[in-house]
């Protein structure tokens, strides 16, 4: 019964990047370009964010119950938007040091 479970595994690891890269490229040939979304993501919409953040932290606490829900969600969307830039700037860094380690093999 291990067998399987190992042969599962295997065959899990095997075929992830391969379902990666294919996804990769069927979004690229549809022309969607993640690079300039991640760009469009860190330099325009997560200052914004930031900034309705900073403007309903400013509004008194009497008057902030009525937004607070919306404050919630939007504090959480911020933070999974800077998981997501952390996420690509990983893959960035892996795809270098692999790229460097094919050059000097």
């Amino acid at each position: 019964m291990a067998e399987v479970g190992w042969a599962v595994s295997a065959l899990g690891w095997i075929t992830s990047p391969v379902a990666t890269r294919l996804l990769r490229e069927g979004l690229e040939f549809i022309g969607f370009n993640e690079s300039e979304r991640l760009q469009d993501l860190e330099t325009r919409i997560i200052p914004r964010m930031a900034q309705l953040m900073e403007q309903a932290d400013r509004i008194p606490p009497g008057q902030r119950a009525p937004l607070e829900q919306w404050a919630t969600k939007l504090r959480s969307a911020f933070y999974d938007a800077e998981d997501i830039l952390d996420v690509a700037d990983y893959h960035r860094l892996e795809k270098q040091v692999i790229n460097m380690k094919n050059f000097l093999v």
